[in-house]
């Protein structure tokens, strides 16, 4: 099946590089009876933290928990999505940090039998802690992958030409194609939480 699908362009073209990450979100949350789950922590405040967090707290109404090395990221995530600074229990732990360091976090703060999303695909990586760790607590390990169908892609459009408010532009940072090594060199360390780089201006 072909994953081309031709957008209608309802705000400015660089908003739409959200739509394909929110359709992974969408399909990643497949997995789980959202009516079910009401507190989620969330690790990990790039791209994908942020679009989760947009679509579980400022759609579904979800008490959401943000956590992100980058203070700054952070507090623009809950600033604009008015996530919950303090929970003491989760019904799902959502790691997007894609280190194995951030990935360690989750499950460690985890209870037994916990859910976990791990968005995080570390190949490559050292990431053994992960079988001993999750057989120790029983975790409820899933590991979602890319969108899913395509009606995802579909379904993440409309959320983004319905959802998005003006507003929240202040968690992008769009750069020059000449940029391209410098923001990936530096992106832990950008204060936006989605970078985007224009090919053309046309």
């Amino acid at each position: 099946m072909s994953y081309l699908y031709k957008i209608k362009k309802d705000k400015e073209l660089a908003i739409y590089t959200l739509v394909e990450p929110l359709s992974c979100i969408l399909h990643a949350l497949e997995m789980y009876d959202l009516n079910k789950i009401n507190s989620i922590y969330i690790n990990g405040g790039g791209s994908i933290g942020m679009l989760f967090t947009f679509y579980l707290s400022y759609i579904l109404n979800k008490k959401v928990y943000i956590n992100d090395i980058n203070t700054l990221r952070e507090k623009n995530i809950i600033k604009n999505f008015n996530c919950a600074t303090t929970i003491n229990t989760y019904d799902l732990i959502i790691d997007c940090t894609n280190t194995a360091d951030g990935l360690l976090k989750s499950l460690n703060i985890a209870k037994k039998g916990q859910n976990i999303c791990i968005m995080s695909h570390l190949y490559g990586e050292n990431t053994s802690f992960v079988y001993e760790i999750s057989c120790k607590k029983e975790l409820n390990l899933k590991f979602p992958l890319r969108n899913g169908n395509i009606n995802n892609i579909k379904n993440a459009e409309k959320l983004i030409n319905k959802y998005w408010e003006i507003e929240f532009n202040n968690l992008l940072s769009i750069h020059q194609f000449n940029e391209l090594p410098y923001v990936f060199l530096n992106k832990l360390n950008f204060t936006s939480n989605k970078q985007i780089i224009c090919i053309s201006n046309d």
